[in-house]
């Protein structure tokens, strides 16, 4: 799981264009959504100027470009880039926060519209990021709470009574037979 922005190259996003813009496969240079690989380039160019440190990787048809940023990625296609953060602890750091701003930031000054499916909101310009971040990590982790309960020793307790009765049972039918 994990918390992700997508951007779009248009100013014309709206609640009800936005899911159509995403799932578009025009990758026609013409189309005004196509991100071509010299402004791949460029908006890399900006993102390592600005000082954060990642790797490249490159898919082999040119189609995708990642950057791995450590904890978090930044996924560039023909028609959308994404900002993905898993729910990690590590990712509610301030300077995490501070680079995924300094991200959107960059997108913003290039152009880009940002839409964030877990608020559904359409973003385009600087936003509260590191409180819907914040808030989304904590309705997973309470979720994750629920789901992950440990085992207690009492319930231990009755698995293994349960287990030996079940023993017993079939041990008595055997010897019945």
């Amino acid at each position: 799981m994990s918390f992700d922005i997508y951007f779009v190259k248009s100013k014309n996003v709206d609640a009800n264009n936005v899911q159509d813009m995403l799932e578009s496969e025009n990758r026609a240079p013409e189309s005004e959504l196509f991100i071509g690989h010299e402004l791949r380039r460029q908006l890399i160019q900006a993102i390592q100027d600005s000082g954060l440190q990642f790797d490249v990787f490159e898919s082999k048809d040119g189609h995708k470009v990642e950057l791995t940023m450590g904890t978090y990625q930044v996924a560039m296609y023909e028609t959308q880039v994404c900002i993905s953060l898993p729910y990690w602890a590590v990712n509610s750091q301030e300077k995490v926060k501070e680079e995924v701003q300094a991200i959107m930031n960059i997108l913003f000054a290039n152009g880009f519209t940002g839409f964030d499916p877990q608020s559904e909101a359409i973003i385009r310009e600087p936003y509260g990021f590191k409180d819907n971040f914040a808030a989304s990590k904590s309705i997973v982790d309470q979720h994750l709470r629920k789901v992950k309960k440990p085992i207690t020793p009492v319930t231990w307790l009755w698995m293994v009574l349960g287990v030996l009765l079940a023993a017993v049972l079939i041990w008595n039918m055997i010897q019945a037979a």
